[in-house]
């Protein structure tokens, strides 16, 4: 395994703001989609599971937050 996929997972870990659609994170959606035809197919899963994992959690914040914004209408 590509020692970059181990980075990558980690700071999707510990920086997950890195990843949010922004400026910010294009830097590293760009880095995983110029090497992604490099990654063998368990490295891109796990890619994929630590981005799912990232985006499950902003979906039910955001989810929360639009019924905490619905309630105090």
């Amino acid at each position: 395994m590509m020692e970059g996929i181990n980075i990558l997972v980690e700071r999707i870990k510990t920086n997950p703001e890195e990843f949010v659609i922004s400026s910010e994170s294009n830097r590293w959606m760009s880095c995983i989609q110029d090497y992604w035809y490099l990654m063998l197919p368990e490295e891109q899963d796990e890619i994929r599971e630590a981005l799912r994992e990232l985006s499950t959690s902003y979906f039910n914040e955001r989810v929360l937050r639009t019924l905490m914004i619905q309630e105090k209408r």
